[in-house]
């Protein structure tokens, strides 16, 4: 059986999350575009954002 898990886990709770998973073997992907990359992307987007549970 394989599980995937798709989430926004940020800094140290990373490990934790990471250890609740038992499947093996386990591989973890992480995600982090540089910050210039992230910028031209947010620039490019619709001026809509989601701002807590509501859209401003």
């Amino acid at each position: 059986m394989t599980a995937i898990v798709q989430d926004v886990v940020l800094g140290g709770e990373l490990p934790w999350f990471v250890d609740q998973i038992r499947t093996r073997p386990l591989y973890v992907v992480v995600l982090a575009p540089r910050p210039d990359i992230v910028a031209a992307r947010e620039a490019g987007r619709d001026s809509a954002r989601v701002v807590g549970s509501r859209i401003s």
